[in-house]
């Protein structure tokens, strides 16, 4: 799962870091792109990115209770 979390951090980097360079405009990820390059999402990245979006709302619950508190 961690090796899975560290692609997911690369290619953010990678597509972050061409939009910047080349003045596209496109958003930063390029992880769709290379996976349909790849041919498919490897079983790892496939569980890992089904166990994030399961708790993805977790993510969000800071956010929220800073912003009733304000």
């Amino acid at each position: 799962m961690l090796g899975a979390l560290t692609w997911f951090l690369v290619f953010q980097l990678i597509g972050e870091v061409a939009v910047q360079w080349f003045k596209l405009p496109l958003p930063g990820p390029v992880l769709f792109a290379v996976l349909v390059m790849h041919g498919g999402v490897p079983d790892n990245l496939r569980n890992t990115s089904n166990a994030t979006l399961q708790h993805l709302m977790l993510l969000f619950v800071p956010a929220v209770c800073l912003k009733q508190l304000a």
